[in-house]
């Protein structure tokens, strides 16, 4: 019984490995694209930044400013870290690691908008216990 447990546990890891593990053929430029921007992209410190310190500086409606402008503008193409240039001249892996890098740094800057209003929030409420 023991071992029947066992096993239907571990069906689900093994469907899932088969899914995970691609060859590169048989995946789309499409798909191969995104997962690159995946595995690469991961700046948008400036933009990430200006956001918190704006926001928890100036307040969350003047965060409001740096946050739209940032996130609605694609990432720099000097900045993309892609990993093959050869890769970036096809037009559906460009196309799909341009809107996946633009999503991650969307989802960066929202995500410090959102951290600079929490510390503001802590930061009143740290001076009202004391002033209590």
């Amino acid at each position: 019984m023991k071992k029947l447990l066992i096993l239907l546990l571990m069906i689900p890891l093994i469907g899932n490995a088969q899914n995970v593990t691609h060859n590169d053929s048989s995946i789309t430029m499409r798909e191969r694209g995104a997962r690159d921007a995946e595995l690469h992209y991961h700046r948008a410190g400036g933009a990430k930044a200006g956001t918190f310190l704006t926001t928890f500086l100036a307040g969350g409606i003047a965060g409001l400013v740096p946050a739209i402008a940032t996130s609605s503008t694609p990432p720099n193409y000097k900045r993309l870290d892609f990993p093959d240039s050869t890769l970036m001249q096809d037009p559906d892996y460009r196309n799909a690691y341009i809107k996946k890098a633009k999503k991650m740094k969307q989802g960066k800057v929202w995500g410090s908008y959102v951290l600079g209003i929490a510390c503001t929030f802590a930061v009143y409420l740290i001076a009202l216990a004391i002033l209590a």
